[in-house]
C-alpha cells in the first residue's frame, strides 16, 4: 500500500486489491495461533529426526535391512510428521486446510489417550499409570477448544460449516482410524 494521500476520500475496503482485503478483514493472527503453529513445526521436525534414527543406525556403516514392522512403523511416522509440518504451515498462514489438519491431529489425540486411558483401567484392573495419557488429552482438549474459537476459526477461514459439524467429522474420522490401529495392533499381535 502507498502512504495515503490527505485530500483524498478515506480508504474503503472495497478499493484494496484481494490479497490486501483478506489481510484487512481477518487482522492479526491470534498469539496462539503462532504458537501452536511453532510445536507443531518442532514436533513435526522431531518426529522427521526419529525416521533418520530408524533407518541410520549409529555404528553401522551404510544402511542396513528394514524389516516389514519397521517399515510400517516408518510409513506412519513419515505420514504423521508431514500432517504435523503442513499443519503448522497451514496455521501460521491462517489456512481453512490448516486449521482442519491441526483440528484433526487433535481430535485424533484426544480419542486415542481416552482410549489407552480406557483400556489401561479395564485390562489392568485399575492399577495402570493413566496419568500420561490423561495429560495428553486435557492438553490436546485446550488446543483443539482454542482452535474452535470464533476469532481463530475467522482468521483461518474455517467458518464455512457450523462448529457441530466440524466437531462430528473430526471425531468420527479420528474414532474410525484410532479403531483400525487398535485393530490393526491386535491382529499383529495375534490376540484378536
Amino acid at each position: 500500500m502507498t502512504d495515503p494521500n490527505p485530500y483524498e476520500a478515506p480508504l474503503i475496503v472495497a478499493e484494496l486489491a484481494d490479497d490486501e482485503r483478506e489481510q484487512f478483514e481477518r487482522g492479526k493472527r491470534p498469539l496462539g495461533l503462532a504458537i501452536l503453529s511453532v510445536l507443531h513445526i518442532l514436533l513435526g521436525m522431531l518426529l522427521a529426526l526419529g525416521i533418520v534414527l530408524l533407518v541410520v543406525r549409529p555404528g553401522q556403516s551404510g544402511l542396513p535391512p528394514i524389516t516389514i514392522t519397521e517399515m510400517v512403523v516408518l510409513g506412519i511416522v513419515g505420514i504423521v510428521t508431514v500432517i504435523f509440518i503442513g499443519s503448522a504451515v497451514g496455521l501460521w498462514l491462517g489456512t481453512a486446510w490448516g486449521w482442519w489438519l491441526a483440528s484433526f491431529t487433535y481430535a485424533w489425540s484426544i480419542v486415542a489417550n481416552i482410549l489407552t486411558i480406557v483400556l489401561a483401567i479395564t485390562l489392568h484392573g485399575g492399577r495402570g499409570d493413566v496419568s500420561a495419557p490423561a495429560i495428553y488429552a486435557l492438553l490436546s482438549g485446550l488446543a483443539f477448544n482454542y482452535l474452535f474459537r470464533s476469532n481463530v476459526r475467522r482468521y483461518c477461514a474455517a467458518d464455512s460449516r457450523g462448529a457441530a459439524w466440524a466437531l462430528a467429522a473430526l471425531f468420527g474420522i479420528a474414532i474410525v482410524l484410532v479403531a483400525v490401529h487398535r485393530l490393526g495392533i491386535a491382529l499383529a499381535l495375534n490376540r484378536l
